[in-house]
This record gives C-alpha cells, structure tokens and sequence, in this order.
C-alpha cells in the first residue's frame, strides 16, 4: 500500500504527498443498479463521486483517464465474474496501489478466491454507514487519504493543488490547459499517450477541435519549460510519453 512519506519514483523524481480533503473518485466495478442509492450517501459524504466500468477493458479506460482513490468491485453471486475484474484492475498500474473492496454475497463466501487482490470485503445487502466506515477506514489505512501535492523533476517543481510551477525558484506562469496538460503527463509519467485520449482528459470528452490543438499546446509547454522539453517525447503514430527519467527513449 501507499505511504505519505517522500517517495522516490525514479531517477530525477520527488514526490512529496500533501493532505488533500478527499480523494475525487471511486471506481465502482459491475455495480448493480439496486446497488446505487446505498453507495450515493456515503459517497457524497466523502466528497466522491462514482465512475462506473462493468468490463476489464472499460476498467482499464477508467484508470488512465481518472484519478481513481478506490475501487468497489461487485461479486454478487458471481466469483468467477468479480475476481475477473478484480485481478484487471490490480494488473493497472493505476489499480495496484489503491484499496479495493468486494461486495459479495454470504452465500458465496466458500468460492472467495483469496488471492485476487481485494484489500476488504462487504458482505450484501449492506447498509450505507458501513459503507462509509469501510471506505474512510480503507484510505486511513492506505495514507489518511493523501494525494499528490508536489512533483520535483530536476530543477522543476510542480505544486499540483496551487496550480503553480517554479524553475529554481523562479514563477513560470502557464495558462489552465497548460498546466492540465503538464499535470495529466506527470501523472501519466511513461506511458504513451495517444492524442485523442490527451484530448478526451484535458479538454473534455465534448471538445471538438481537431487534434492539433494538443501538438500546439504542447510546442507553448516545451518553449515555457525548456527544462522539461527533453521530458516530453514524441511517439510517432501515436501521441506523446512524459519520461521524466533521464534513461527513458
């Protein structure tokens, strides 16, 4: 599980975790309709709010494009279904470090496969206080619930929850897209991202400007931080990687 302590990611990478009031998302995994209500309040309480995936491949999806703090994952009577499910989402890199909790029927306790990466289990029907004390237990647990504050990459450090980006010291200012753009690559750091999806996570799945919009952003990205130019790499056919690793190609 997670800590708060400083974290070395990799080689040129600190991450210092700051208290965030919440987390902003919980991924709720083949989650019946019937089930919503009971899940709402102590969700809302939370200051969280939902994202539904009912297959592997839309978890995946959901992981990339969220910042996802938990995840409730439906068994029901299912258990071959549930830990599906359950062992994709711990195969994400997104989904390794997060609690997991599975909602699971008492009748099918005896089938429970111990080995597919939940952190708890909620025995159905259950009631939304339980909830709610599953789920605040779960983050204290894993961290008191932190996020991530502030990323130093070299001489670059990027306060998250400020909005704010310093270069020894020194302000650099970015437009709101800008710093949405730097900050989806930081927490995207090694992976290739297509343009559409950059798109879809900065912009909105409603923008519908052509695809250029992100190559322009990011030429204003690299002019306004040349120290992290090297970082943001072009992967032709597909989008972009943020390597904030010196070794990465």
């Amino acid at each position: 599980m997670a800590n708060s302590t400083p974290t070395e990611r990799k080689p040129g990478v600190r991450l210092v975790t700051q208290p965030h009031p919440s987390p902003r998302a919980v991924l709720a995994v083949d989650l019946p309709p019937a089930l919503h209500e009971t899940f709402a309040r102590p969700l809302q309480s939370l200051d969280l709010k939902p994202v539904h995936a009912n297959r592997p491949e839309e978890i995946r999806d959901v992981l990339f494009d969220s910042h996802i703090a938990a995840a409730l994952v439906h068994f029901g009577r299912d258990v071959p279904r549930g830990a599906a499910n359950a062992r994709a989402l711990r195969k994400h890199p997104a989904g390794r470090e997060i609690p997991v909790l599975a909602l699971l029927h008492a009748s099918a306790l005896a089938g429970f496969p111990l080995d597919c990466g939940a952190d708890e289990l909620l025995i159905l029907p259950v009631t939304p206080e339980e909830v709610f004390l599953r789920l605040r237990f779960a983050f204290w647990r894993n961290g008191g619930g932190e996020t991530e504050g502030v990323v130093k990459i070299g001489d670059v450090t990027i306060d998250v929850p400020g909005m704010h980006v310093r270069v020894k010291g020194a302000s650099v200012e970015l437009t709101y897209k800008e710093f949405a753009l730097l900050r989806y690559f930081v927490e995207n750091d090694g992976l290739a991202l297509p343009r559409t999806r950059i798109l879809d996570a900065v912009w909105g799945e409603d923008y519908y400007g052509g695809d250029r919009t992100v190559d322009i952003h990011i030429r204003r990205l690299r002019a306004k931080l040349p120290e992290l130019a090297h970082c943001i790499k072009t992967v032709h056919g597909v989008g972009y990687r943020f390597a904030a690793s010196h070794e990465a190609g």
